[in-house]
């Protein structure tokens, strides 16, 4: 048996695999490659819709078939499509690159992570598909198959390289959207570590026709080892004789080229007021629900007073137990808070001015603009000279309001989902799923 699944159910499985969602399917399997072959099943019989629908079981939904939309399968020629319906055979006329498929095993490959890049040029915009060139480069994955507001994994292996992409889209012909890929293809880094780490890093790398910022080339996580008195940065820290020259590093989230201005994303795990606020609520709750002792001797048992009185209050040790957990909550914020401003300080200590980045700059209007303004401002100011014309925020209103309505739609939630329909129904482009084409964005 062998087929080859393609598109966007290729794209749900590469992730799946990267967060482990697959049975006996580890992220090692990424570098079994493989070339392109007919689809066959056994020597003297044909694929049908069951016998594909029992092949995809071990995915667990994946590749969902028979579905609402087609299945995308490649095949290397036309006399090689399958005639099943629900199918749409992607046939490769043009030679591809050597070994742009995965084995999954069981006669199952996938389009390799650069082929699916190369792809997405012909279904994503341009910053989503950066932003996927980014995570597949990254070390996080976004849910298969809700990638807007699913489950991330986070802490995993890329599951290609810059320079890979780079070479594999210079070796492609003949591929739709690969005007689009060619010219994304440079601005691909790695080390991307979250999906919105990867959309700021993508809306400062993309030129301006594309709404971007025009900021490239950056770094994204470099590490910047400084020296420290004490041997732990934490809020525990014990000192030390300076002499020793302990080290330590810390990761701005990007750098800007050589200009020693940075952004570091402090998001909601950074101060976490809703995690105490939810620790204080349970406390109270669960202090409020403390049992008495007189409710449960029956009335006609005669109880001590002073008994009865001492029972009918809420527990002391409960009370004692609950407050502990509020101040722990709160030492868990405050300490986490203290980090990341000893992280400023360390970081400027290097000659580093590392901007942060917050919530709301994405989500209110023109947050992220701002920010870039101040951070071309740093620029300047830290290099003591106007030299940076390329660096620039177009006074556009217009240009203003198109790149922040792309930020939202970039975003989770709701309004990300609502705008990015919109935007597919004012394209209407003729090509296949398009109403996937930003819902399943990244």
């Amino acid at each position: 048996m062998n087929i080859t699944i393609d598109g966007l159910a290729a794209l749900r499985l590469i992730r799946a695999v990267r967060a482990q969602r697959i049975e006996d399917l580890g992220p090692e399997v990424l570098s079994l490659r493989t070339g392109l072959s007919a689809p066959v099943f056994a020597e003297g019989k044909r694929w049908s819709a069951k016998r594909l629908s029992t092949a995809l079981a071990r995915f667990e939904g994946l590749c969902p078939f028979p579905a609402k939309r087609p299945l995308d399968i490649a095949v290397p020629a036309k006399d090689k499509r399958l005639r099943i319906s629900g199918i749409k055979n992607h046939v490769y006329g043009h030679p591809l690159p050597k070994n742009a498929f995965v084995d999954l095993g069981c006669g199952v490959s996938v389009a390799g992570p650069e082929l699916l890049f190369v792809e997405m040029g012909a279904f994503m915009q341009p910053a989503v598909q950066l932003m996927l060139g980014l995570e597949l480069c990254g070390r996080f994955s976004r849910d298969p198959m809700d990638p807007r507001d699913g489950e991330v994994s986070f802490n995993i292996e890329p599951a290609t390289t810059p320079e890979a992409i780079l070479s594999y889209v210079g070796a492609c012909r003949g591929m739709a959207g690969l005007r689009q890929t060619r010219e994304l293809a440079p601005l691909v880094c790695a080390g991307a570590w979250s999906p919105t780490e990867s959309l700021i890093a993508a809306l400062a790398l993309l030129p301006y026709h594309h709404l971007g910022y025009n900021m490239a080339p950056l770094t994204l996580n470099p590490r910047v080892r400084v020296s420290d008195p004490c041997m732990d940065a934490g809020s525990s820290a014990v000192p030390v004789d300076i002499h020793t020259n302990a080290t330590h590093s810390r990761v701005p989230d990007i750098l800007f080229g050589k200009t020693g201005v940075g952004l570091n994303y402090d998001g909601g795990v950074h101060l976490e007021l809703e995690q105490i606020a939810h620790v204080a609520a349970e406390a109270s709750l669960a202090t409020a629900e403390t049992p008495s002792a007189t409710a449960k001797v029956p009335r006609a048992h005669k109880v001590d007073s002073s008994v009865s009185r001492s029972t009918s209050e809420p527990c002391a040790s409960d009370m004692v137990v609950a407050s502990q957990a509020v101040q722990a909550a709160i030492r868990q914020v405050r300490d986490k808070y203290v980090d990341d401003r000893r992280r400023d300080r360390d970081l400027w200590s290097q000659g580093l001015a590392v901007l942060p980045v917050t919530r709301e700059d994405l989500y209110q209007k023109g947050g992220l603009d701002t920010l870039m303004m101040r951070v071309i401002d740093t620029i300047e100011h830290l290099a003591k000279r106007k030299d940076t014309a390329h660096f620039e925020v177009p006074a556009s209103p217009a240009l203003a309001r198109m790149r922040q309505r792309l930020i939202w739609m970039l975003l989770p939630g709701a309004r990300g989902r609502q705008l990015a329909r919109e935007y597919e129904r004012y394209m209407s482009t003729p090509h296949g799923h398009i109403e996937e084409v930003t819902i399943v964005f990244v």
